[in-house]
């Protein structure tokens, strides 16, 4: 019989095949010893200790860090409230905390933990981190997009934009135009502030 660790490893070539095109389907395949069977499931887990359950990631939060936890519990509490601009400013201060976490002493930036844990190609020879979003960072080193780092702070802009600056609109004719939040947008950045957590 397979030990759950060893299920993967011990894989045919095949079968690995079939495993990675359920993925882009949402599934995976696990073995379960207790139920001595093979378990079709959603695919959201990326690592043991962390599942998509907001119950799951709220655990994993209070363990490593408390306060952010207490803001992801905020989060979740506001989009079922239907609180959405407050569900999407909590996102916001979720993701400047957690990088937060990573940045050196004396850097008032969250962006110099996002640049620290990115596996971006070149970011780590990137002397002033907030040159990358600029775009600024490639005057002396060279072509690089720093695509992961990108797509992070890209979800901080729409979480600024759609939370904590939502009343900040351009005005034409004399009348602001803000963007209008909604539950669905609410719901959507909480996602994606989970699949950043993930």
């Amino acid at each position: 019989m397979l030990h759950k660790n060893s299920f993967d490893k011990y894989s045919k070539q095949d079968f690995k095949v079939l495993k990675n095109n359920l993925k882009i389907f949402n599934f995976d395949i696990t073995y379960s010893k207790e139920e001595e069977a093979l378990i079709l499931s959603p695919f959201t887990v990326t690592t043991p200790e962390l599942k998509r359950e907001s119950s799951s990631i709220l655990s994993w939060l209070d363990k490593k860090f408390p306060n952010i936890g207490k803001i992801y519990k905020e989060a979740v509490d506001n989009s079922i409230a239907g609180e959405s601009v407050s569900c999407i400013s909590n996102c916001r201060n979720i993701i400047t905390g957690i990088f937060s976490e990573y940045k050196d002493d004396g850097n008032r930036s969250w962006v110099a933990g996002l640049q620290k844990v990115s596996s971006d190609t070149n970011i780590h020879n990137v002397r002033t981190p907030n040159n990358i979003h600029q775009g600024s960072a490639n005057i002396e080193n060279g072509e690089f997009k720093y695509p992961r780092f990108q797509v992070i702070y890209r979800l901080y802009t729409l979480v600024s934009d759609l939370g904590a600056h939502s009343t900040e609109a351009p005005k034409i004719d004399g009348k602001l135009c803000p963007e209008i939040t909604t539950s669905h947008d609410a719901l959507w950045c909480l996602r994606m502030t989970e699949d950043v957590l993930l």
